[in-house]
């Protein structure tokens, strides 16, 4: 086995994941089985929500774009058009706004002067 897939399989094995218990079976099959009228509801329940964030950014926090999310739930703000740098924004949002939101910075330079909403 080469090098990589050893390594894979190693984290694979640690996150639990090719070792599913009953209770993770039992929720994904009545999730396939009797799930889609809950889906369809917490797809419109998480796009009101993204809706809102981008209609409340847009109209009351001057210099920052909510990206268009792209199949998925996560909001990534951009507050490149504030001026602020990557390291005061980190502390704004944490000891000002009282926020704990993912720093852009985590994700590498290219990440620097966003925050992520989960």
């Amino acid at each position: 086995m080469c090098g990589q897939k050893r390594k894979f399989l190693t984290e694979y094995e640690i996150s639990g994941l090719d070792e599913p218990n009953i209770f993770g079976i039992t929720t994904t099959e009545a999730a396939y089985t009797y799930g889609d009228e809950w889906y369809e509801a917490v797809k419109k329940y998480i796009k009101a929500n993204i809706d809102f964030v981008d209609d409340y950014i847009r109209e009351n926090i001057p210099g920052v774009k909510a990206i268009p999310t792209e199949g998925t739930y996560l909001v990534w703000l951009d507050f490149k058009g504030t001026g602020i740098d990557a390291t005061k924004l980190d502390d704004l949002m944490i000891n000002k706004a009282r926020l704990w939101l993912d720093s852009g910075s985590i994700f590498g330079k290219t990440g620097a002067g966003f925050q992520r909403i989960n």
